[in-house]
Parts: C-alpha cells; sequence; structure tokens
C-alpha cells in the first residue's frame, strides 16, 4: 500500500507548502508590526517567535506521521514473525510425519500441522491486513 507521502514529487510540493506558509507568516507579521510603527529589532524579535512556532509546528507534524508509520512498520513485522513462526513450526511436524511411517500417528500429525496453518492464514494474516488500511 502507497502512503500519500510515498513519491518525491508529493513530498516537494509539501515541502514548498511549507516554506509558503512559513515565508507568509513571517511577512505578514513583519507588515503588522512595521504598519504599527515599532523599531526594527522590536518587529524582528516579535515576528520571529511566531514564525519559529509555525516552522516547529510543520515539523512536529511531520514527525508525528512518520512515528505512526514506525509503529505501523513494526506491527506489521511483528505479525510476519508471527506468521513465520506457527508455518514453519507446522512444516516441521509435517515433514518429520513424512519420514514416520508407523501406524496412523502420522497422519494426525499433518492434520493437526495443517489445520494450524490453516489457522495461521485465518487468524494471523488477518492482523496484517488490517495494519495495511490503516
Amino acid at each position: 500500500m502507497k502512503t500519500k507521502l510515498s513519491s518525491k514529487r508529493t513530498v516537494f510540493l509539501l515541502c514548498c507548502a511549507a516554506v509558503i506558509v512559513v515565508w507568509a507568516a513571517g511577512y505578514g507579521l513583519d507588515r503588522l508590526l512595521v504598519h504599527v510603527k515599532l523599531p526594527r529589532h522590536e518587529v524582528l524579535a516579535a515576528a520571529n517567535l511566531p514564525t519559529g512556532a509555525v516552522a516547529g509546528a510543520l515539523l512536529w507534524a511531520w514527525a508525528e506521521h512518520e512515528r505512526k508509520q514506525r509503529t505501523v512498520i513494526q506491527q506489521r513485522m511483528q505479525v510476519v514473525a508471527d506468521m513465520n513462526h506457527h508455518i514453519r513450526n507446522a512444516l516441521e511436524v509435517i515433514t518429520y510425519a513424512a519420514v514416520q511411517r508407523v501406524g496412523d500417528a502420522p497422519l494426525t500429525m499433518i492434520q493437526d500441522s495443517v489445520n494450524r496453518i490453516d489457522w495461521v492464514l485465518r487468524e494471523v494474516l488477518p492482523q496484517l491486513s488490517a495494519n495495511n488500511s490503516r
């Protein structure tokens, strides 16, 4: 699943939008404070704080998005690890049972392993799909 921020063009446009927002905030405050006839150093001091706050808010929003993406990826990796564990164990039993040729025990072992793989595909795999829709 592609995220909204997956293309370089989208990221570039978002960066351009951030530049415009920060510039507009700074320019607008400068114009407002100059219009009030404040001395230049006071205009700079008063305008730079909100401009920095806008830039900080944009950076925070980006960092929060990245944190959420990392969490989703970690959850997906855990589901894949769980699936690997269950399926590998079931396949080992099937392999062992194929070598054993004594009575009905191998058939029971194979059926139990097939049931385990079926369970993993029905119960564990949907967790991965649920994480993809976030």
